[in-house]
């Protein structure tokens, strides 16, 4: 149930980017004899490596511009210093891959999976990281910059992400992504993150606010609720001041019953709250 109240509270900015994992790539190339040359010489720009099997290679400084490796399994391979400019990665597993110091400029990366991937110094300027999987992965140093359709790409748990790259919108989803999946002191840090750039992001306050309450901290989780209402009111959305108000009277109301009786804990005062909450959620 928490899941889906997230999943409605996010839809008061924006609609959460549905993630599209990386496909699991055959075991076999279509072009063996271009997947040799690549093993013996690492000289392959423009070949045609689509789905070949390339789990642990060494391929340090490999020459890929401009090769297809859409569907390529390179799982925990070591592509350190390698250049793949404009190479087509499309449902690439890269999990666990060794990427420092790569160039993927220009690089189609839609869809692939580069979950714990390391990417330090790596150059990803103009790279389509469309519905990319980046959880997980270390950025210290790179280039993300003119990075295209990094918002719908998954940053849960990224690691070293260069300051002034993302947007207050880019933060909160971040931040839902971590609450969705129960780790909210993560998702604090976004939402946080989210409104040190824009104070009057009425959805950062409201979507934290949940968060806090899932932490036991039912007076923060009001402060944000009024805050969110009071600039959703002042930014003339009466819906989601409405939901605001509501987050907070049915909190408060849950807090004195809760008082009654005198024996209840927070954690059985939170799960029989959020069924309550989500009736507020739907749009």
């Amino acid at each position: 149930m928490k899941v889906n109240v997230l999943a409605a509270i996010a839809s008061l900015s924006f609609a959460p980017s549905l993630f599209l994992p990386g496909l699991v790539a055959p075991a076999f190339a279509e072009n063996v004899e271009h997947v040799r040359q690549l093993l013996s010489t690492k000289e392959c720009s423009g070949c045609d490596l689509t789905n070949a099997g390339l789990r642990l290679a060494n391929l340090t400084r490999a020459d890929l511009r401009g090769a297809d490796l859409s569907g390529v399994n390179l799982d925990q391979a070591d592509l350190t210093g390698a250049d793949l400019s404009g190479a087509n990665l499309t449902g690439a597993v890269l999990f666990r891959t060794n990427l420092t110091g790569v160039n993927l400029t220009g690089a189609n990366l839609t869809g692939a999976n580069l979950n714990g991937a390391y990417l330090a110094h790596a150059n990803l300027s103009g790279a389509n990281l469309s519905y990319a999987n980046l959880m997980g992965a270390f950025l210290g140093n790179a280039n993300i910059a003119g990075a295209l359709f990094l918002e719908t790409a998954n940053l849960q748990g990224v690691q070293g992400l260069p300051t002034g790259v993302l947007q207050p919108e880019d933060y909160y989803r971040i931040g839902y992504e971590n609450a969705r999946v129960g780790n909210h002191a993560a998702a604090m840090d976004q939402y946080n993150q989210a409104l040190k750039l824009n104070p009057t992001f009425a959805a950062a306050y409201l979507g934290r606010g949940v968060t806090r309450l899932q932490l036991g901290d039912t007076n923060g989780a009001i402060e944000d609720w009024t805050r969110a209402e009071t600039l959703f009111t002042n930014q003339g959305n009466e819906n989601g001041a409405q939901i605001s108000q509501q987050f907070m009277t049915a909190t408060q109301e849950r807090l004195r019953a809760s008082r009654r009786r005198s024996g209840g804990s927070f954690v059985s005062l939170m799960n029989s709250l959020v069924p309550l909450l989500l009736q507020f959620l739907v749009f």
